[in-house]
């Protein structure tokens, strides 16, 4: 899958989040992380849309690979504050 493949999935997956159909777009996002396990955009909209869907342990997996990937990138922390508001452990948020 070339650069062209992933934009257009991650396109699809961003249409599917905003139409509300969450397991669909993380089917999408799985797709792109299946080939670039590290790209950024995919691994962080995955694990928003398990936030969405109250899958809390699996949007934190997400968001701490997309650290471990990226470690200069602020996305990953912003990401795992919004998961811990959700917790309203608003301490660690």
């Amino acid at each position: 899958m070339g650069s062209v493949e992933v934009f257009d999935t991650l396109t699809r997956a961003g249409a599917a989040i905003d139409a509300g159909r969450l397991e669909e777009a993380i089917t999408l996002y799985g797709d792109t992380l299946d080939l670039e396990p590290d790209h950024i955009d995919a691994r962080l909209g995955r694990g928003m849309a398990y936030l969405h869907l109250g899958q809390l342990a699996a949007a934190m997996s997400d968001f701490q690979r997309a650290e471990d990937s990226v470690p200069e990138s602020p996305a990953p922390l912003v990401a795992m504050g919004d998961l811990f508001f959700t917790r309203k452990d608003y301490t660690r948020a």
